[in-house]
């Protein structure tokens, strides 16, 4: 057998002939150079018919897409199922058109100018809750506009949980080489080192030394209290003698519990409340 160089339709058929000499479909792609899968499909075909090979011969053709012109009508159809469905996807749109997704995307960018974006989330705020909003900011505008003191202190204060890997973004961190190898390795630790930091600071700006916490420490209301207690009033106290000040925090567990509230109702002369 000598090596041809034959067109689709001619190597069906060989592929047929060759499957009623009973050649294996490995000895029939290695000498027609197709690939096996395709000699699989055609014995599949063959065995389907029951060995009538006249209907197996003749490829089948292949439907016709409709729609293939980017027409106005074409534009506006798309633009109708896009408008009753912007979350349906460009696939979906060229399956049920019978089209490519690729004249889907060009319709889309160029015709229509529509972009793809993300869904975007947002809170769901019920009535309930802005009504209790609107109270609280009423109240906290009218402690901002009427201060007992003018020389008023506010202290703001967080806490940031640091650890020892370097920190990359997969996204926006690039290195330009010829070679991917010569890219450095940024080496992280399944579980790195950590430690949290307390910071408090004034709207005159006075900075608190950073407090440490201590290595493992659950910061619960209680940790948190002592924290207060040993070390946040005494240096508040520093800065403001017997003035007026204001303690404000964010709502972490451990500052909106019962009581961390109740103690600093005590202690502080004035906080803003969760």
């Amino acid at each position: 057998m000598e090596d041809y160089n034959l067109t689709q339709q001619m190597k069906r058929h060989a592929v047929i002939v060759a499957l009623c000499a009973n050649h294996t479909d490995l000895e029939i792609s290695n000498f027609l150079k197709c690939a096996r899968s395709f000699v699989y499909k055609v014995r599949c075909e063959l065995e389907a018919s029951r060995g009538n090979a006249e209907p197996v011969s003749k490829r089948k053709k292949h439907e016709e897409r409709s729609e293939t012109i980017r027409s106005a009508e074409f534009v506006q159809k798309v633009q109708a199922i896009i408008d009753e469905d912007p979350s349906k996807s460009i696939r979906a749109l060229a399956k049920d058109l019978n089209v490519s997704d690729s004249l889907i995307r060009r319709v889309a960018h160029e015709d229509l100018r529509y972009k793809s974006y993300v869904m975007r989330r947002g809170q769901f705020i019920s009535d309930k809750t802005r009504e209790q909003r609107v109270r609280r900011s009423k109240r906290l505008l009218n402690k901002i506009k009427h201060p007992e003191a003018a020389e008023m202190l506010w202290f703001f204060s967080d806490e940031k949980n640091f650890d020892q890997d370097q920190k990359i973004n997969r996204r926006n961190d690039r290195w330009l080489c010829s070679n991917p190898t010569e890219v450095p390795v940024v080496m992280h630790t399944k579980f790195p080192a950590t430690v949290m930091v307390l910071g408090v600071e004034s709207n005159k700006g006075h900075v608190m030394p950073p407090h440490f916490f201590s290595q493992g420490l659950r910061v619960n209301s209680a940790a948190y209290i002592e924290v207060l207690e040993t070390v946040v009033k005494p240096w508040i106290e520093s800065v403001c003698g017997d003035s007026p000040y204001i303690f404000q925090q964010d709502s972490a567990p451990s500052h909106k519990a019962m009581a961390t509230q109740d103690w600093m109702a005590e202690n502080f002369h004035d906080h803003i409340t969760p």
